[in-house]
């Protein structure tokens, strides 16, 4: 009798298992396309916390985040001259050195050697683009527009009244003394220190880090770190490629057309080129805006149809051949990048934002691809 199981009991127990596997159907008052989109709404909603929980917490620990982020980016340029000379039979500890301070003495030098004259100039840059901006506005409200010149007046004084609320901060920064040095000085020893140890033992750091998962997630992991590292790598070093030609480029017509300083508007398009699309037409607008105070409207259009004209050889030619397929990007997404990563972080965030961006599309494409187990 104890080993017979009772009907009753078993037709509960059956009942009951039904229910959990099987769960009660949508309510038929609620369509079935509301209560996808509601299902994917309160997902989004959970994402979205995350990431600014994330954000709010890098934000917080940022002279940490930020000389990590920039010793990974310098680890990237130099990690294949590093590679080079181990495989020639130097110590790891003597080719990370040997490249990183090599590279840092290189910049340093370059720096005393250009800054002192190239100073002045920029200041002349400074006054040339305010006359220009003067003369373009004229042009609006007396030319065949004939916009009001209250209104132009008006959005300039926000777009100065923005900077200036900007340059207000940095200046409080600025004024607050030893605090804020010692917060750069340290944050640049720190992404020194992190290079070189990046550059001589970072593949055991990543081999360590990712040895606590288990098995498959281990793997998923070193897939996409190995991805990512060799998305990142050839952005880094292809955009450096790509600012020289497009430097290179943009100075030959500035010299022809006869544009004065030239050495400071090409230090900026360098510059530039590593905020894709929005820093390289910031550059040419600036570089027009000169032409166009020295020389006159002709020589501006000019300036503006090459700057154009090469952008779209850096886009079509350069940047493919140099940088490959690694990088695969649509420029909707890089102005998007750039825009919430100046938001975030301004100029140092416009900077990051696209390789970050990068990376996290090639770890995005190896999820996808990845195979899905079937479900049991």
């Amino acid at each position: 009798m104890l080993g017979r199981p009772t009907p009753g009991l078993c037709s509960s127990a059956s009942a009951v298992t039904v229910g959990v596997l099987d769960p009660p159907e949508r309510h038929p008052r609620i369509p079935r396309w509301l209560d996808d989109a509601a299902a994917l709404s309160w997902r989004l909603l959970v994402v979205t916390a995350g990431v600014i929980v994330v954000i709010y917490a890098l934000a917080q620990v940022r002279l940490i985040v930020l000389p990590v982020i920039l010793a990974l980016f310098a680890t990237a340029l130099l990690n294949r001259p590093t590679r080079f000379l181990r495989a020639r039979g130097a110590p790891a500890g003597i080719a990370a050195f040997v490249m990183l301070f090599g590279s840092v003495a290189a910049v340093v030098v370059l720096v005393v050697a250009v800054a002192p004259s190239l100073a002045g100039e920029f200041g002349q840059v400074d006054d040339r683009v305010r006359e220009g901006i003067t003369e373009v506005t004229d042009s609006l409200s007396g030319g065949p527009l004939a916009l009001d010149r209250k209104d132009i007046n008006r959005a300039l004084d926000r777009a100065q009244d923005q900077l200036g609320t900007d340059s207000g901060a940095i200046t409080r920064h600025v004024l607050s003394g030893a605090v804020f040095v010692g917060e750069v000085v340290a944050g640049a020893l720190l992404a020194l220190v992190l290079t070189f140890f990046f550059l001589k033992d970072g593949g055991y750091m990543w081999r360590w880090l990712t040895g606590f998962f288990s098995g498959p997630v281990r793997h998923d992991l070193r897939e996409i770190g190995d991805r990512g590292w060799s998305t990142l790598s050839a952005y880094l070093g292809g955009i450096a490629v790509v600012a020289l030609v497009d430097t290179a480029l943009i100075s030959l017509v500035l010299i022809v057309v006869g544009v004065p300083l030239v050495v400071p508007l090409a230090c900026l398009t360098y510059l530039g080129a590593f905020i894709p699309v929005v820093g390289a037409t910031v550059a040419g607008l600036v570089s027009a805006l000169v032409a166009l105070v020295s020389l006159g409207p002709l020589e501006a259009g000019i300036v503006v149809v090459a700057t154009f004209v090469i952008q779209q050889i850096d886009g079509d030619v350069v940047h493919p051949l140099v940088v490959g397929r690694a990088v695969k990007l649509h420029p909707v997404t890089i102005l998007l990048s750039v825009t919430a990563g100046a938001v975030l972080a301004g100029v140092a965030g416009a900077f990051i934002a696209v390789p970050v961006a990068a990376v996290t599309s090639s770890a995005a494409a190896y999820l996808r691809e990845k195979p899905r187990a079937a479900p049991t």
